[in-house]
């Protein structure tokens, strides 16, 4: 799920991942997205849900910083 944010913001970004194990990995252009969802609506769910909790996750990190200073 690395291509989230560059996909939906439009900025470009660069990733190294490492798998553990076989990994299935899927290009979704950005002309592609609407009909991807309304074929995968489950897996768009289940993007957006890890977006939400990763953004979550990142302001309570940035929050936890600000008090420690």
């Amino acid at each position: 799920m690395l291509w989230r944010v560059w996909l939906l913001s439009g900025n470009l970004s660069t990733y190294t991942a490492l798998a553990n194990e076989d990994t299935i990995v899927m290009e979704i252009p950005k002309s592609d997205l609407h009909h991807f969802i309304s074929l995968n609506p489950r897996n768009a769910e289940e993007i957006f849900g890890s977006m939400a909790k990763q953004i979550a996750m990142l302001s309570k990190n940035i929050e936890m910083l600000r008090n420690e200073g």
